[in-house]
């Protein structure tokens, strides 16, 4: 049983997908959660504004920083193109139907958009060894962790297994070196 207050205490991610959330979480100094839908070069701003942020704020920069993002891997680029259209629509689709909260006029086009353009500067999607270069060029950009999804509502249960078998084989492995 985790005790009620401990100093220090347990590591806090806090998701942020615009820049006043970006902002709030320099302010409290806690570790930024990148949410999945931005695109390269908006996160580079948001680590430069969190940067600052915490710097004004008096807050030395966390061990820490977390991104999660869409992805699939498949044997190909062009098999892991095509299961993941059809598996990341029914979800985006639905992230378009409720709306987004926020000001990030960038963000909310994208998941209310076209999924194609998503594919190419958001999501991981790709054979083994792009996802793995995917990947790099995130801990380049200084994350420490990067979530995936490995499975998506539209993927049977053979489909998911072999998914995480792939990527457990092939991707994984390859990380630790980073």
């Amino acid at each position: 049983t985790a005790r009620p207050y401990q100093k220090p205490y347990p590591k806090v991610w806090q998701a942020a997908m615009s820049d006043p959330a970006v902002e709030r979480v320099g302010r409290e100094g806690e570790i930024l959660y990148v949410g999945p839908a931005q695109s390269n070069e908006s996160i580079r701003h948001q680590i430069d504004l969190y940067h600052r942020t915490l710097e004004a704020n008096g807050h030395d920069k966390p061990e820490d920083m977390v991104i999660v993002r869409e992805f699939y891997c498949a044997p190909t680029r062009e098999e892991a193109l095509a299961r993941a259209q059809a598996n990341f629509a029914t979800k985006y689709e639905v992230y378009a139907q409720h709306g987004l909260h926020g000001t990030d006029g960038e963000l909310t086009r994208k998941v209310t958009g076209d999924l194609e353009t998503l594919m190419d500067d958001t999501f991981l999607v790709g054979g083994p060894e792009e996802c793995i270069e995917q990947i790099a060029a995130y801990h380049q950009m200084g994350f420490t962790d990067v979530a995936i999804r490995l499975f998506y509502p539209e993927m049977s249960q053979s489909e998911v297994l072999e998914h995480i078998d792939l990527v457990g084989k092939e991707v994984i492995p390859a990380l630790h070196t980073l």
